[in-house]
């Protein structure tokens, strides 16, 4: 398995003054046209190798992150659905955060935030979206058009179920 547009590896958890980067992680899985959940999968290298998590001081599990999303100062307050499985590979614990599937996108802050102990800041406004491999750089946001089929996901989706239950 490679890096794509559904899977992103992270070496390990996100330290505490880095949680903009989780912000960004799970948006851009969020802020998707394609209608399948995506994956965080944390204790695997960029090269495929597994080096665990179990021993991660700063390992979240689904309450803490779901915690953390409604703190977050979220549009229209679609907070993403995820869900933190911990599965054993090769003798190690290797934590997958499920960014579940929504219509409700874009997903963005309404205000800047900045998270204690960082320089980072996510700004309001700010659509980060993933790309194949690639996250939207930190101090970007998406492009108009690819922002334009977000708003449209929903509709989309509805046309699409219309026309295959009027064409069965």
């Amino acid at each position: 398995m490679q890096e794509d547009e559904y899977h992103d590896f992270k070496q390990q958890w996100y330290i505490p003054t880095d949680r903009a980067e989780m912000v960004r992680d799970i948006f851009s899985f969020v802020n998707t046209a394609h209608h399948h959940d995506c994956y965080l999968i944390i204790g695997v290298d960029d090269d495929c190798n597994v080096v665990g998590v179990e021993n991660d001081e700063n390992r979240l599990n689904t309450q803490k992150i779901t915690d953390f999303l409604h703190n977050l100062p979220i549009a229209n307050s679609s907070i993403p659905k995820v869900i933190v499985k911990t599965i054993k590979i090769k003798n190690h614990d290797i934590d997958v955060i499920v960014i579940k599937d929504s219509l409700d996108v874009p997903v963005y802050l309404y205000k800047n935030k900045q998270f204690k102990g960082s320089k980072r800041i996510v700004h309001a406004g700010q659509i980060f979206i993933r790309e194949n491999d690639t996250n939207t750089p930190r101090n970007e946001s998406a492009n108009d058009y690819v922002v334009e089929m977000l708003w449209k996901k929903d509709l989309v989706w509805i046309y699409q179920l219309e026309n295959d239950i009027w064409l069965s």
